[in-house]
């Protein structure tokens, strides 16, 4: 699948588990009311689908600038989900190199 695709799909369905956690909030009866607590594990589910997200693309991204040489996005992909390669720090800043 188009990567651009995929992820404007993904965007797509964490809003859509929002604007439902939201419906639950406020349709909920009770205090005790299971929609509040499906309302809240659907947000949080929200939360780290995005965060997962945001924190793999930095993990490809910055093992792809690491690379010797021009890598594919699919490679950068692959060495992150290896066991056996080591990927450069996420909180790599913007104005230094990567290093592995």
């Amino acid at each position: 699948m188009n990567p651009m695709t995929q992820a404007v799909m993904g965007s797509v369905v964490r809003w859509g588990l929002g604007m439902l956690a939201g419906h639950f909030m406020t349709t909920a009866v009770s205090d005790g009311d299971l929609k509040e607590v499906s309302a809240a594990i659907m947000a949080a589910g929200a939360l780290a689908w995005s965060l997962y997200q945001k924190y793999h693309g930095r993990q490809v991204l910055v093992t792809a600038l690491a690379a010797s040489g021009p890598i594919s996005e699919d490679t950068a992909k692959k060495l992150v989900a290896s066991p056996m390669v080591t990927t450069p720090s996420v909180t790599t800043p913007p104005h230094e190199v990567p290093q592995i």
